[in-house]
């Protein structure tokens, strides 16, 4: 990216698409749009894809883990003790 080629994204565009998508699509739409040290190419579209993708996918996702926890496990979640290393 380049501001003398005006192929650049304002810090104001990246606030406004952060305030209709938020920041985990965005971030998502970074880690998806382009492989690991290749340039990206902005695209309005497939940021709005990608917060569709994302939130369908963690939505569902949700649901089903929700609905599974109040059938089998009677609404109740078990605690998880975290091991730290």
């Amino acid at each position: 990216m380049s501001k003398t080629e005006g192929n650049f994204i304002g810090i104001e565009k990246l606030r406004g698409e952060i305030s209709t998508y938020g920041l985990d699509s965005l971030r998502y739409y970074l880690l998806r749009a382009s492989s690991f040290g290749n340039d990206l190419n902005w695209v309005d579209a497939e940021l709005a894809r990608s917060f569709s993708e994302l939130s369908n996918t963690v939505g569902n996702c949700l649901q089903r883990t929700l609905k599974m926890v109040a059938r089998y496990r009677n609404r109740i979640c078990l605690r998880v003790r975290l091991i730290h290393f």
